[in-house]
């Protein structure tokens, strides 16, 4: 198992899991279990490993405006998340060529109010720039939407994602198999075996690897940068499917007050779990805020944020300066906090597109997409090199339990193709048993 970093778990990474901190760890990269059914693989995985699962109760989120600071009803953001909702359904029942993104179908429905009213553009923003990791004019409305069958309602791992996929490569004894540093430079698939070529960025030496049968699950941002070599050359199909498929970026920013700052007096004395922070339409910056601290039963309340932004904004933040972070977020959560701009602070922030190990967070349909473009990175290549990861299944893209079940997917091909060689199996970046998604980010 080769994994670039110097850590396991690609864009799954937890930075705090300690059992007895509060609040408790947050997840830098996949945060979220989308769905919690019991069929949900990833709900399956944790009540196997006895990793709680903590459900997002809080819902509408606290929404505030950010040039007037008012507070928004829990009516008024349900009808507005109401509307777009409607408004997306319309177009998922519709077919558009591929010029038309998701911004332009909700124009030719006469919608455009969704871009300049403030709340229908925050609400269209949590939809689309926080799910999809893009913005609404890089969303092809034709796949916008995958499958609801594990339910609508989210989690987090309890201490993380991390210490999910720890306990998982514990119980099957994967740990001495997981190779490090080991960045994967291209892989030749044309003689009589595969053969992985590697930079040892801890010794600074390249190797080669051979194996019968190799699974991919390298992000599709790395892919679409044309980091790896492949020989031969892919051919046109899964060449023209990478390009097709976006890479969407979200960013995270970790804000801990050490002494928590008093709330406003427009939160009336209580912020829960999520809040939103409505910006001019056109505004840049953090607006949609998990407040840490509401899991910790009262302990240390409101001293701990994690801010979300995605899409455009997200790309525009890549190049913020740490200063500039610190700016926009405090900005951002000065709506509904008291800062008078003495509290100690420390800030952590991603960089997800500038990760040379991802090139972003997770993928998203463009409005050149195609089924079939999926249906291609599906197909094993002469059933020697699989590719798997979230960008592989779309009723599942971008999701933890997408990059999940691509494995398992591709797993079953294999065992159905290759029982007769039992070959000596390697896998890439954390393959068939990795959690990894791309974050969440979502």
């Amino acid at each position: 198992i080769l994994e670039a970093r110097d850590r396991f778990g690609g864009r799954i990474y937890t930075v705090n899991t300690d059992p007895s901190s509060c609040p408790p760890s947050w997840d830098f990269g996949a945060s979220y279990v989308h769905g919690t059914a019991s069929q949900h693989p990833i709900t399956q995985l944790a009540s196997e490993l006895n990793v709680p699962l903590i459900k997002e109760t809080d819902w509408p989120p606290r929404t505030f405006s950010m040039q007037s600071g008012a507070l928004y009803t829990s009516n008024e953001f349900t009808a507005a998340e109401n509307r777009v909702s409607g408004i997306i359904e319309k177009i998922a029942t519709s077919s558009y060529d591929e010029t038309v993104s998701l911004k332009d179908a909700i124009l030719i429905l006469g919608e455009g109010v969704v871009f300049t009213d403030p709340l229908l553009r925050a609400v269209l923003r949590l939809v689309a720039e926080q799910d999809f990791a893009a913005s609404a004019d890089k969303i092809g409305p034709n796949l916008f939407w995958g499958s609801s069958e594990f339910g609508d309602d989210d989690a987090v791992p309890s201490l993380g994602y991390s210490t999910l996929l720890k306990k998982f490569v514990d119980r099957e004894k994967l740990q001495s198999s997981i190779q490090l540093n080991k960045k994967v430079v291209k892989i030749d698939y044309g003689g009589t075996r595969v053969t992985v070529v590697v930079e040892d960025t801890a010794n600074n030496k390249i190797e080669e690897i051979k194996g019968d049968i190799v699974f991919i699950s390298i992000p599709l941002g790395v892919l679409k940068r044309g980091d790896v070599e492949f020989a031969p050359a892919l051919s046109l199909d899964y060449r023209s499917a990478i390009d097709r498929i976006g890479m969407g970026l979200l960013n995270k920013v970790r804000v801990q007050f050490t002494t928590s700052p008093p709330l406003r007096a427009n939160a009336n004395g209580n912020l829960g779990q999520t809040i939103c922070v409505v910006p001019e339409p056109s505004g840049i910056g953090y607006f949609y805020w998990i407040n840490l601290s509401a899991y910790c039963n009262g302990q240390q309340a409101n001293s701990v944020y994690i801010g979300f932004i995605g899409g455009d904004a997200a790309e525009q933040s890549e190049s913020w300066s740490d200063a500039e972070v610190r700016s926009k977020a405090l900005q951002s959560l000065g709506v509904f906090l008291n800062l008078d701009g003495s509290e100690a602070v420390d800030i952590q922030r991603t960089r997800w597109r500038s990760d040379q190990f991802a090139r972003g967070s997770y993928s998203y349909s463009t409005p050149r997409s195609r089924k079939v473009d999926y249906d291609t990175l599906n197909e094993p290549i002469s059933n020697r090199v699989f590719f798997i990861g979230e960008h592989t299944i779309l009723d599942y893209q971008s999701t933890v339990h997408g990059a999940w079940l691509s494995g398992e997917r591709a797993a079953n091909k294999f065992i159905n193709v290759g029982e007769r060689c039992r070959p000596q199996l390697f896998t890439l970046f954390l393959t068939i048993i990795s959690v990894a998604k791309l974050t969440n980010v979502n």
